[in-house]
């Protein structure tokens, strides 16, 4: 029998295994305890037949199968000493005479001048649909039965099963790696694949809250590890990466973040769709400015909503938009947002769940990089694609704006422009996983792929924030400021939740962990915890809040860490107004 061959068979065992189980303990019942056989024979048939309807028979006919459906047999049903005797035959005798004991049946191995083990089997011998009927070939082959101990064959059995999971296990991770390896590589110059080379990326170090050294009393030591921003700008006339001659308009300033190089892989690719589609009429149309002008559309129902996207089109003088109706007609436009692509749909990438539109995000972050002035005060935030059909990616946020649609992960500066943006895609989101939870990783990965120099500061709410991505920002030289979660604070000299619900509001209390990181508990309307490696509590400043009790708005007194948040941590929002 070919290696093929025996292979088919072992990964067809585990496949049965647990049916077979339970057709074995059923079976057990029967025989041990002396009944007839005709009660006991329908289920043996049950469950072999149950395992024949996935076993390749030629495989089970070229070896002595002692596993799977004769595993289940050979655990039900024994006699001692038999030889020569069909399946059938051994059955009749069992059904006439039951067995004392239990016992095993092995089927023989035909005789190969005899038989072509490697020929697929016909649509009898492929598994019966009658679970009262095993088959012709498996009734009528050669079969032996041997004298049985139960607890012995058992560990046997498990001993197998154990030894095929483990080497199926590292098949499966082998083919996991080859695919990996696939889509990694990228075409060269020459004709064979060059593999694309990745910066090798290490989990980073946690600490336990109980060792860290805590302090009541740290002023001045806040920030030590956070180098001042760069004051000179980045960004000089000398070292623009573009001629600012050449940017005289918005629609030259556009054409920075969404290139030509771009577009035309949109027409390319469209193309390839349409044609895909049976849409020839198309397919002959799309160009370079077709596309520009479907983005000029979609960029001014921005700012001009109406109730539904064809009203554009409409003849009615309140609805109609006399400059959309003289750049393309309602059906283009249409057939536009219908077969738009950006890369090859026959070729997706399985590691991917945003292949389809990875390109886009690629060159929106690529373009960021280049033309968005690096500024000091930077925020991480959750972003919302609004979109309300089916998709298992698509999220409900409650409280957002957009409560429906795909979350990105966004990095902008504290003035609203974005820096870099990853889409959520569950366990195959774009991001490395440096071993600190997903809020860190979110964080310390767009800091890593925005390539932020030392002396940036970030804000972040409480899903990023822990200390154990402060420990790990401070080693960069990047500062964070953000809310934090009670419960990630356990084993710190802080108040709880219900001990800072009975604090005047205004009140503070702080404690100084691992030399430079200030934790603070601030009364609001209601506690407010929040962390920093770079901003301490003083000084002391105020700020208007509303008193129920005065009907008015009163002066608090509020720490520097909390004001440097409040001003730092909106830039996500301000990115979604402009969406």
């Amino acid at each position: 029998m070919s290696d093929h061959n025996v292979d088919m068979c072992k990964a067809s065992h585990l496949c049965v295994a647990s049916c077979v189980r339970a057709g074995v303990t059923t079976a057990r019942r029967f025989f041990r305890t002396r009944r007839t056989c005709t009660a006991a024979r329908p289920c043996v048939r049950v469950c072999a037949c149950a395992a024949f309807s996935v076993f390749p028979v030629h495989c089970l006919s070229s070896v002595p199968t002692r596993i799977g459906v004769l595993g289940s047999i050979e655990s039900m049903i024994g006699w001692v000493g038999t030889v020569g005797l069909t399946t059938a035959q051994i059955l009749s005798i069992l059904e006439e005479d039951p067995p004392n004991e239990p016992t095993d049946i092995v089927l023989v191995p035909p005789d190969e001048n005899n038989t072509v083990s490697d020929e697929d089997s016909d649509v009898e011998e492929g598994g019966p649909k009658d679970p009262n009927h095993i088959g012709s070939r498996l009734m009528n082959q050669q079969a032996e039965m041997e004298k049985h101990t139960s607890q012995d064959n058992d560990e046997e059995i498990d001993s197998w099963l154990e030894e095929e999971q483990d080497e199926m296990g590292r098949r499966r991770m082998s083919q996991d790696n080859a695919i990996l390896d696939d889509t990694l590589a990228e075409p060269g110059p020459s004709s064979s694949n060059l593999t694309r080379k990745t910066p090798k990326r290490m989990k980073l170090v946690r600490v336990k809250n109980a060792d860290r050294l805590q302090r009541n009393d740290n002023i001045g030591s806040v920030g030590k590890y956070i180098p001042a921003f760069p004051t000179a700008d980045l960004f000089t006339v000398d070292n623009l990466p573009i001629d600012i001659n050449k940017v005289k308009n918005p629609y030259d300033y556009m054409k920075l973040f969404i290139p030509d190089k771009l577009v035309d892989k949109i027409v390319k690719e469209t193309k390839r769709y349409s044609a895909q589609q049976n849409c020839p009429t198309f397919q002959v149309r799309v160009d370079r400015d077709l596309i520009r002008a479907s983005h000029a559309i979609m960029l001014m129902s921005g700012y001009i909503t109406p109730a539904q996207r064809r009203m554009y089109w409409e003849k009615k003088e309140d609805t109609a938009n006399l400059l959309v109706r003289k750049t393309m007609s309602r059906n283009t436009f249409d057939d536009d947002m219908r077969y738009t692509h950006f890369i090859n749909s026959e070729k997706p990438k399985v590691d991917d769940r945003f292949w389809k539109v990875r390109p886009l995000f690629n060159a929106i972050n690529k373009a960021a990089e280049e033309y968005i002035e690096k500024t000091e005060y930077v925020s991480v935030d959750e972003s919302m694609i609004k979109y309300f059909g089916p998709h298992p990616l698509k999220q409900f946020i409650k409280g957002k704006p957009v409560r429906f649609g795909y979350k990105v992960w966004v990095l902008a500066t504290s003035t609203g422009e974005l820096i870099h943006c990853e889409p959520y895609g569950g366990s195959q989101t774009k991001l490395f996983n440096y071993g600190l939870g997903q809020g860190p990783k979110v964080v310390y990965g767009l800091v890593e792929d925005a390539k932020l120099v030392a002396g940036t500061k970030v804000a972040c709410d409480n899903l990023f924030t822990r200390l154990d991505l402060l420990d790990n920002m401070s080693k960069k030289g990047i500062g964070v400021v953000g809310m934090v979660r009670q419960n990630r604070l356990s084993k710190l000299s802080l108040l709880s939740k219900k001990q800072a619900q009975k604090m005047k509001r205004g009140q503070m209390e702080k404690v100084y962990v691992s030399g430079d990181q200030v934790i603070a508990v601030w009364k609001d309307s209601a506690p407010v915890y929040v962390a920093s490696n770079f901003a301490d509590v003083s000084p002391m400043g105020k700020c208007n809040r509303y008193s129920s009790d005065e009907k008015k708005e009163v002066e608090v007194d509020a720490p520097n860490i909390i004001k440097v948040y409040n001003t730092n941590m909106g830039g996500v929002d301000l990115v979604d107004n402009m969406m």
